[in-house]
């Protein structure tokens, strides 16, 4: 089955390099799946949610905005910060939780 090597990197380090069956992602313009012999493409990424299909199982990643570039073999994705399942917790989310009120109070 063909694969696709994969690599998502922050400006602290490479969170995930590896080969993948598809990988699918929060663009500007709605979700997208690329897949091996994918078109080229350079799509802008938003906030969201990342999810990589390997051979046996699936990972996901909550990353904020970037971008992704493709050539069909590759894929390399830039993004400002990502965070796998297991660096998730409910410490993590309850702060994210209390800076996002704090911003839309704000806005008000």
């Amino acid at each position: 089955m063909p694969t696709l090597n994969l690599k998502i990197i922050t400006p602290k380090k490479v969170i995930f390099e590896g080969e993948v069956l598809s990988v699918t992602a929060p663009s500007s313009t709605g979700e997208i799946t690329i897949l091996p012999y994918h078109a080229n493409l350079l799509s802008l990424l938003v906030e969201g949610i990342l999810k990589i299909k390997e051979k046996d199982e699936e990972q996901y990643f909550a990353i904020g905005g970037g971008y992704l570039q493709t050539n069909g073999k590759e894929i390399n994705i830039l993004v400002s910060k990502a965070y796998g399942q297991d660096e998730i917790n409910e410490e993590m989310i309850k702060k994210a939780m209390e800076e996002a009120k704090k911003i839309l109070s704000q806005t008000k």
